[in-house]
């Protein structure tokens, strides 16, 4: 089953289009709707690569939907362009810190991974400490709050901050 890569547009339901390369792999999706319920009865692939959707929605202007509802389930018809590309996402695992005595142990390495295997970034985000590159300096007593960050690259989404 595919992952979907976008959240439905309202609590029902929306059209959803999921495009397969030729070794069966997801190429992309896309989901495509109003706030109200829309349903993909086909879709069809155009000459120009593009896709034609059709089916119904009893959604008003929201969303993708930019046209008023003329009552009831109206036909809609949607024009999707083939090119769409979407980066992966990734996600930060931060491993565990353990208490740190701050007079035998004021420096130790943070040790946080993203998923795509890219570098990460270490922000204080509140307490006595300073970081530099992954090391972490407690420069006081008390609680340190540490911030991992991953921007992102050209096939990575930016990871989500993680504490």
């Amino acid at each position: 089953m595919a992952k979907k890569t976008e959240s439905n547009v309202g609590f029902f339901t929306d059209y959803w289009l999921v495009k397969i390369k030729a070794d069966g792999r997801k190429d992309w999706d896309k989901t495509v709707g109003g706030t109200q319920d829309d349903n993909l009865k086909s879709a069809f692939q155009l000459s120009d690569s593009n896709f034609l959707l059709f089916g119904s929605s009893f959604s008003g202007i929201s969303g993708d939907k930019s046209v008023t509802t003329r009552g009831g389930a109206d036909y809609w018809v949607v024009k999707l362009d083939n090119n769409i590309s979407y980066k992966k996402e990734q996600i930060i695992t931060f491993g565990s810190i353990t208490y740190k005595d701050y007079l035998s142990q004021k420096t130790f390495a943070l040790t946080a991974v993203s998923s795509g295997g890219l570098p990460i970034s270490y922000n204080i985000v509140s307490g006595p400490a300073t970081v530099k590159g992954n090391l972490l300096t407690l420069t006081g007593t008390g609680t340190v709050i540490v911030e991992a960050n991953q921007a992102g690259n050209a096939s990575y989404d930016p990871a989500n901050n993680h504490q």
